[in-house]
Order: C-alpha cells, then sequence, then structure tokens
C-alpha cells in the first residue's frame, strides 16, 4: 500500500473506531448516504448505520472526499434525445455547363507569321534554307501585322521611318538613315512604315551550322582600299567593297557569305587550283549565297557591293 492510500485508511479506522463509541452511545441512524466523490458530476449510493460510518466509508472510496448527503443519490437525467432534423429537400442538378472549346496541344496562342507572308511588296532574292535574302520597299502608311524574324541584317539603300510594337505591347519608333546597317537578334513585332523605304533584309536561321572558311589571307586586312568595315559582332560580319575596273585582289578566303550587288559588274576569278570559272552576267540589285571560298580576283567592270561574312 502506498503511503497516501496508508493515511487515508489509518483515518478511516479511526473514524470506524469513532463510530464505535457513539454507536454505543445510541447515536445511530442507519439508512442510505449518498458518496459525492471531488470532481465528479454524479454521486454513489451507499448504506451505512450512521453518517459517521458513511463519512468513513465514503473516505474510503474516493480517496479524496467531497460530501455525504442522507438518501440514495439522484438518478442522472436521461440523455436528451436530438429531435429528428426534417432531411433537406433535394437540390436540383444544376445544368451541364457547355465545354469550352479547346485548342490542340500542337498550336501556340498565335503562330508567329512569317514575314514575307505579311509583306506584300517583299520579294525574295536568295533562299538556300538557312539564309534568305529579301528586297523590301514599303510605302508610306504600310502596316504589317504581327509576323517573326530569325537573327537579320538590315541594309538601308534608302532610310526611312519606322513604328514597331513588340508583343509586349510597347512600342519604338525608329529613324535611319540611307546606308545604315543593323544587326538584329530573332523579333516578333508588327510594324507601321511613317515614311517610304527601301530595305535589303538578310535573315538567318536560328540553329544553322555554317562550314568553317578555309585557311587563308582576310579580304579585309589585304584590301583595306576596298573594304570598309559597317558592322559586326561575335557571328557577323557585314561590309561594304567596292571596286574599279582593273583591280587586282590577290589570294583570299571568305566564310560562308552573302553578296549583294548594289552595282554588279564582271569579275574574274582564279581558284587556289588555278582555275578560272568563267564571270558571271549578274545585274544590279542580285544577290547570292556562297560557300566559304578561297580565291583571288581582277575586276573586269566597277563593282558595288555589301557583303556579310558568317563567322560561325
Amino acid at each position: 500500500m502506498n503511503p497516501k492510500r496508508e493515511r487515508i485508511y489509518g483515518s478511516a479506522v479511526r473514524l470506524l473506531v469513532a463510530v464505535g463509541l457513539l454507536a454505543s452511545a445510541g447515536a445511530v441512524h442507519a439508512g442510505d448516504y449518498c458518496c459525492l466523490c471531488k470532481g465528479q458530476a454524479a454521486g454513489k449510493t451507499i448504506n451505512a448505520s450512521n453518517r459517521t460510518v458513511a463519512i468513513g466509508q465514503c473516505t474510503l472510496e474516493c480517496g479524496n472526499f467531497t460530501s455525504v448527503a442522507s438518501g440514495k443519490c439522484a438518478e442522472p437525467a436521461p440523455a436528451a434525445t436530438p429531435a429528428p432534423t426534417p432531411a433537406a429537400a433535394p437540390t436540383p442538378a444544376a445544368a451541364p455547363t457547355p465545354a469550352a472549346p479547346t485548342t490542340p496541344a500542337s498550336a501556340a496562342p498565335y503562330p508567329p507569321k512569317d514575314f514575307v507572308s505579311v509583306a506584300p511588296t517583299a520579294k525574295v532574292l536568295a533562299d538556300d534554307g538557312r539564309i534568305r535574302v529579301i528586297d523590301f520597299q514599303p510605302a508610306a502608311g504600310t502596316k504589317l501585322p504581327m509576323h517573326a524574324h530569325p537573327t537579320m541584317v538590315v541594309y538601308l539603300l534608302q532610310g526611312g521611318a519606322t513604328r514597331f510594337t513588340l508583343e509586349d505591347g510597347r512600342t519604338i519608333e525608329s529613324t535611319a538613315q540611307s546606308g545604315d546597317v543593323f544587326i538584329n537578334p530573332p523579333v516578333t513585332h508588327s510594324q507601321e512604315h511613317i515614311a517610304s523605304s527601301h530595305a535589303i533584309l538578310i535573315e538567318i536561321a536560328d540553329a544553322s551550322d555554317f562550314e568553317a572558311p578555309a585557311p587563308a589571307t582576310d579580304l579585309v586586312s589585304i584590301a583595306p582600299d576596298h573594304c570598309k568595315l559597317l558592322k559586326e559582332n561575335d557571328r557577323l560580319r557585314v561590309y561594304e567593297y567596292t571596286a574599279k575596273k582593273g583591280d587586282w585582289v590577290a589570294m583570299h578566303s571568305h566564310s560562308a557569305h552573302v553578296v549583294y550587288l548594289i552595282k554588279a559588274g564582271k569579275t574574274q576569278f582564279m581558284l587556289q587550283d588555278g582555275t578560272t570559272p568563267k564571270p558571271a552576267e549578274l545585274k544590279d540589285g542580285a544577290a547570292l549565297i556562297n560557300p566559304p571560298v578561297t580565291h583571288a580576283q581582277v575586276h573586269l567592270e566597277d563593282v558595288h557591293a555589301i557583303i556579310v561574312e558568317l563567322k560561325q
């Protein structure tokens, strides 16, 4: 027996002794008593010879006496049964919402259109699947809807003013002079020509690979009197080339390159193996897309050209 229980038991014994003394003196009131332990809501009915004995029994029962009342403990009131809740009226089924039309997974929100398809005055001069050369002469007031370009070189034969609207709604106004050159990254935009202009566009398809140039002397470095560098970045070089009838240029190399002839003129080329191809008959405004080559040349007529070389 633990000490606490032992103390309670001792107190109860002393109470019972006292009860015996009282009983001998005639203080006996046998009957039922309600023992209510501390912290309990309902009591326990016990039968004892008198109240004092009932207190002792209740102390033994509870361990921590609270109260003893004559008579039986009241029966706990039966728990009230909640009235049944009437069933809710059934909710009528909502009419089905018609499914929104779906866009095929392969379709973009609006596929950017090709420039040539939206520009009726654009004329393709040359196209090898990787490079496309376009002659574009818009009149003042010309408007083109949203379209896309890959990396592009723009050479202005005639300057003009253009308002561009980007995909995010921003507008950019550009004024260019004749002879200006731009190297533009891929872009999607619409445009409105505020003034007429004339441009040569050289589009380079994204992720295109080009053959490495043959190892030889660079044209710009050996013919500075003929070449004027206009624009250059890590991928492209644009320069203007002029020559007079009778001019001779020593052996040199080009990477893959585009030649736009502002003024065409017959040129005799000599290849590394000594062969001399027949000079081509070309017209002003012609464009050529050439692979890497090494050659020397003599000009049989005056020539004026824009050359775009691809470094990679």
